[in-house]
């Protein structure tokens, strides 16, 4: 579920340096060609369905995990928006299994080529590579900045303590898998909680908090959402906030619950989910 990929997205910001109390004006930090990143993600997700169609109701538990570490080489930046029209990514370790079966993942140790041509994103590497993998590294750079982080800004100085909504209806990629969400019931607040300076750089705390209103499965499901169908996340980040280092590291907590009907069809879904990610800048060899 792309849920995990916008929990990623809330703390890959950066700050200009100021000092501890002082107000700082949050921005994206942008990475350059010859960039370096090592990155680390942890997730899981844990759910329980039950499904009714003709009288019969069935119940399935399912456990999503992910345990992936990979290094990207930006090739050639994208000075709008910061995320790469040309990389190479390596993967170092591919874990990622649904129901107790391993997914197909890309060849470790082995470099892809991801770059941007006539407007979308393509990987190819020396080796075939998976059909359904290729098409999920794809979309990841296909998406709208990689989330939109932007949007996530307070869009004015801010003190640690300050907090700031987030304008849910601008965050295209918070759903995924079909999912729809009702932008009026939702909300999300960013916060500021400290800064410090560690190894002679500045750095900040970032939490976002919110509770997003699911508003349908999709145009193509016959499956209605009722009311109270919602996503609840609570994401805390530490990042470099000086305007120099994209490092930074991020835990979080997902908790979904959604019920429906249509179709002749009755849901009801309950899961939890827990996410770890890292981001390291490397040295340029």
């Amino acid at each position: 579920m792309r849920t995990f990929a916008f929990a990623g997205a809330l703390v890959g910001l950066t700050a200009l340096s100021a000092p501890a109390q002082d107000a700082v004006t949050i921005k994206i930090a942008k990475l350059v060609a010859g960039d370096r990143v090592k990155v680390t993600k942890n997730e899981k997700m844990t759910s329980k369905i039950d499904f009714t169609a003709g009288g019969n109701t069935n119940t399935k538990d399912d456990v999503e995990a992910k345990s992936i570490v990979y290094t990207d080489v930006v090739i050639t930046a994208n000075d709008a928006v910061g995320k790469p029209l040309k990389l190479k990514r390596t993967y170092e370790k591919y874990e990622v299994t649904k129901g107790g079966k391993a997914a197909d993942g890309p060849p470790l140790n082995a470099a892809i080529l991801i770059e941007k041509k006539n407007g979308k994103y393509t990987a190819t590497a020396e080796q075939p590579l998976d059909p359904a993998f290729s098409a999920k590294l794809t979309a990841e750079f296909d998406r709208d900045g990689g989330m939109g982080i932007e949007r996530l800004l307070p869009g004015k100085p801010v003190k640690p303590g300050d907090t700031w909504k987030v304008d849910v209806s601008k965050l295209p990629g918070i759903s995924g898998d079909g999912l729809a969400i009702d932008a009026d019931k939702s909300e999300l607040t960013g916060k500021l909680v400290k800064t410090f300076e560690k190894g002679g750089k500045q750095v900040g705390v970032l939490e976002y908090t919110g509770t997003i209103a699911l508003k349908s499965l999709g145009a193509k499901s016959p499956v209605k959402l009722k009311d109270g169908s919602v996503m609840k996340l609570k994401m805390t980040g530490e990042a470099c906030i000086d305007g120099t280092d994209p490092t930074n590291r991020m835990t979080g907590t997902l908790a979904i619950k959604m019920e429906g009907e249509g179709g002749g069809v009755t849901l009801s879904l309950t899961a939890d989910g827990t996410i770890a990610s890292s981001e390291e800048l490397l040295p340029k060899k």
